[in-house]
């Protein structure tokens, strides 16, 4: 073979296995999308005991693979509704997960593919529920992964008499300690600039198929160095965020580095396993794979609080753990406590969305868009804890309330929808950075500092919502009317503002670029003494109060059965009808959109 097909194979490797990443995730997102907002919450309960922890992370790991999976336990720690502790049951379980994915792929269906993604294309496309079309999505995954796989076989088929070819393999083969180390390093490295173990299994399934590879221990090192390669993905994920989530990021490191040692010292061991179960060289790729996982797994599960110990000793800080989450299940059985320990969650949600608006102002004045990623972590710990909040206070609901609390759940509830959307605008003002930045404006130093007493201003004001939700105040009405008269001293002050930079504008000191971009970031300012406010009328109401002698008294869970229908109650089709709007604006429906014609007065 000359030069011309040698490219022409790599093109075609490298066309493979980017389909087949594709196909990956558009199964797991298809997966995930299948599972529902549920899977977060799951893993958050099921913490608890070491083992259904396990299985939950092995059922991430099997929607998500390995990569992403971390990533959200990263994320779960860094807003402290998770331990280092209890992160790695998870962690384990993600590894063991993410094996038995590929298992499913080990199955010699490519010529199935084709049929899968048209079939899966249907579905999504002609689907009007949103199961149908996440199920549609998932074969279209499925189809295009497969189809992957079998481009890559094909195209090695060539080479697996090439000399250079035959020679590398030579090298890697886990015969000896030297191929063993120069296969992990070789496999790690290729995992960690893809980033997906899975994607190296694929490989080496293609090659398996193929005939490239004859013998497991050919295979077996590429294997180990996948799963240490893998781990490129939290750490990179884990990046700016708190040294507990690092530390998690790192126990998976080390736990990996670990299992591939043992398992290259216990590789005889393996092998005669991997024969004794049979197969074909696909399927004992897929079942070493699973095999490792499920071995180092198991020897770790008992000791993970040790492990975390560890972990903490090797890594030393100054700063301690995040703040632990408030919400305790065993508060259920109370609802006055669930409601203080919602409040309280609240509270410190609150203070990470101010927090954020303060990193974000920060970088606008000192002109730092890098941090930008930081932010945006702590806006997904935002979303975390608003999902995790919600999803206490409706099982506090489910519990028999009395009318107040029944209805202070719903002014929580409104409350972090507030203060989350206190953090997208938090975030947002890192989009305004990088637009004054693209745009080179340049604000002179009057604008800027009414601009930053503005910014204290605002500040001021989140610091009263923080404090206003403490639940050991009594006096929520009157935190609430400090925040209201302070936003109207703000928005006597923006309306001047804004005048005064029109004025610059009309006397040409700055052009209009330069006015909407500082008129941009007083409106992200605004709509957060807006969110503010709202938080603070919710305060206002009288029955946003708490009753802290009944903070012990018990409930029980309330049965709940389907809603009866109501007698003679008929809704009529007409009254959600659109025809009248379209009517209304001159759309019919069988009709195409013209533009008007032209009359005189156009010309």
């Amino acid at each position: 073979m000359d030069l011309s097909d040698y490219l022409v194979i790599l093109a075609t490797l490298l066309g493979g296995l980017a389909l087949f990443l594709y196909g990956m995730k558009v199964l797991s997102g298809g997966l995930q999308a299948l599972a529902g907002v549920k899977l977060r919450t799951l893993l958050g309960r099921l913490t608890r005991n070491r083992v259904a922890s396990w299985g939950a992370g092995g059922a991430l790991g099997f929607l998500v693979h390995s990569g992403p999976g971390i990533v959200m336990v990263v994320g779960f720690v860094d807003a402290g509704l998770l331990t280092l502790g209890a992160a790695m049951p998870l962690v384990l379980g993600i590894n063991l997960g993410t094996t038995l994915s590929m298992q499913v792929f080990a199955f010699s269906i490519g010529p199935l593919c084709h049929v899968a993604i048209a079939l899966g294309l249907l579905l999504f496309l002609a689907g009007r529920r949103d199961w149908v079309r996440n199920v549609g999505s998932m074969l279209v995954g499925f189809g295009l992964l497969f189809l992957g796989m079998e481009t890559m076989s094909k195209a090695i088929i060539p080479l697996k008499d090439a000399g250079v070819f035959v020679g590398f393999l030579a090298t890697t083969d886990g015969s000896s300690i030297l191929g063993i180390l120069t296969g992990l390093a070789v496999s790690t490295l290729i995992t960690a600039v893809i980033q997906s173990s899975g994607a190296t299994i694929g490989m080496l399934f293609a090659l398996a198929a193929g005939g490239v590879f004859t013998d497991i221990r050919q295979a077996f090192p590429l294997v180990l160095g996948a799963h240490v390669g893998t781990c490129i993905t939290g750490l990179f994920g884990s990046l700016g965020t708190h040294i507990e989530a690092r530390r998690t990021a790192y126990a998976h490191l080390m736990f990996n580095i670990l299992g591939a040692l043992l398992a290259a010292v216990m590789m005889p061991a393996y092998v005669e396993a991997l024969h004794w179960i049979g197969g074909d060289l696909v399927r004992q790729i897929a079942n070493a794979h699973t095999l490792v996982q499920l071995v180092s797994g198991l020897l770790l599960l008992p000791l993970t609080d040790p492990y975390a110990r560890l972990i903490r000793w090797i890594t030393p800080s100054r700063s301690g753990p995040p703040p632990r989450s408030f919400l305790d299940e065993s508060y259920l059985d109370t609802p006055e406590m669930a409601i203080v320990a919602v409040m309280q969650e609240t509270r410190r949600m609150a203070a990470l969305a101010r927090k954020m608006f303060r990193q974000g102002m920060g970088a606008l004045v000192g002109r730092r868009p890098d941090a930008a990623s930081v932010v945006s972590r702590e806006e997904a710990s935002v979303d975390l804890l608003k999902d995790a909040i919600n999803d206490y206070l409706l099982q506090v609901g489910r519990r028999r309330l009395s009318r107040r609390q029944a209805v202070l759940l719903q002014y929580l509830q409104r409350t972090v929808v507030d203060i989350e959307r206190i953090g997208d605008h938090a975030e947002s003002l890192f989009e305004a950075l990088h637009d004054k930045e693209d745009r080179r404006v340049w604000f002179d130093d009057e604008s800027m500092t009414l601009l930053i007493q503005q910014y204290q201003r605002v500040d001021g004001i989140l610091a009263m919502v923080v404090e206003s939700l403490n639940p050991g105040r009594t006096d929520f009405a009157e935190c609430a009317q400090r925040v209201m008269e302070a936003r109207e001293a703000y928005r006597e002050q923006s309306h001047a503002i804004r005048d005064r930079y029109q004025d610059r504008v009309l006397s040409r000191q700055d052009d209009a670029i330069h006015g909407i971009v500082y008129a941009n970031i007083l409106n992200i300012m605004d709509r957060i003494v807006h969110h503010s406010r709202n938080i603070a009328r919710v305060e206002n109401l009288p029955l946003f109060r708490l009753k802290l002698y009944k903070i012990e008294r018990r409930s029980v869970r309330e049965r709940r059965n389907e809603i009866p229908a109501v007698k003679g109650l008929r809704f009529d089709p007409g009254l959600f009808s659109t025809d009248d709007i379209d009517r209304d604006v001159g759309l019919a429906a069988d009709e195409p959109l013209r533009p008007p014609e032209p009359t005189a007065q156009d010309f």
